[in-house]
């Protein structure tokens, strides 16, 4: 989106041990929000990135569509077999784990467990 900051993103050739343990409980990445609700888009829509889009249509007075807009896919980021998996493991944090209390009947829900390291004065404290 114009004006969004790029999120940080070890170069792929970069990468070491350390960084893909690490990254996976979100250190050593920062993504924008936009960029974090891309993603989740993805998994929900079969693996496909599509283009952020804030409007779905502009109407005038009398209620008539003056300008729809269309979804633009910007690449199919995940195979749509994996995708259908991470939703039933997501889906299961709300109705079987820890998030069921963001269940709502008749639809839907995914979660994500949450993890996270308190910082104290000289980097991450044990136990906390």
């Amino acid at each position: 989106m114009p004006g969004e900051a790029k999120g940080i993103v070890i170069d792929k050739a970069e990468i070491k041990p350390i960084n893909i343990a690490t990254m996976s409980m979100g250190q050593s990445i920062a993504v924008s929000p936009i960029q974090l609700l891309m993603a989740v888009s993805a998994v929900a829509n079969d693996g496909l990135l599509l283009k952020p889009q804030i409007i779905r249509e502009v109407r005038d007075k009398t209620d008539k569509i003056i300008r729809p807009f269309q979804a633009e896919v910007v690449r199919q980021a995940m195979d749509k077999n994996a995708a259908g998996v991470l939703k039933e493991i997501l889906e299961d944090v709300v109705a079987e784990g820890t998030g069921k209390g963001a269940a709502i009947l008749g639809y839907r829900i995914a979660g994500k467990t949450g993890t996270a390291q308190k910082v104290g004065a000289s980097g991450y404290e044990a136990g906390k």
